[in-house]
């Protein structure tokens, strides 16, 4: 198993499927941030690195706790690492983005509304059984 198939495991993986993740220019996953994002830091993925582009990093910086390693401050970024297994603590104090969830009560109400509509059951992921 290469590296990035392991991390494509990994953020697919149940703790970590609340987040937006998406491809990089270079293939790699990364969860979405408001001002940045969250990638692999180390090919055994022990650690996350983030990389954040904020006016002022000095807030930020003040918020992390304390097992966040600094790896580079540049003029309005910051990138730190930080352990995967408290990517959970870190995430909200970096806003990263989280994936849209609709309970199964919205989505059968918005199946029933797209009845009739160029958008036909069949469109809808997981939409196979009859409303």
């Amino acid at each position: 198993m290469t590296a990035e198939q392991a991390f494509d495991n990994f953020l697919h993986g149940p703790d970590f499927r609340q987040y937006r993740t998406r491809k990089d220019e270079c293939g790699i996953w990364e969860i979405e941030c408001r001002h940045g994002n969250i990638q692999p830091y180390s090919m055994d993925l022990k650690w996350l690195c983030a990389y954040i582009v904020i006016r002022f990093p000095g807030a930020l910086i003040a918020r992390l706790p304390a097992y966040c390693i600094e790896t580079q401050r540049g003029t309005g970024e910051i990138i730190f690492k930080f352990p995967t297994d408290r990517l959970s603590e870190v995430a909200p104090l970096i806003h990263a983005r989280r994936r849209r969830v609709l309970s199964e009560k919205r989505r059968l109400a918005l199946l029933v509304c797209s009845e009739g509509t160029r958008f036909s059951r069949h469109t809808v992921i997981g939409a196979t059984e009859a409303v």
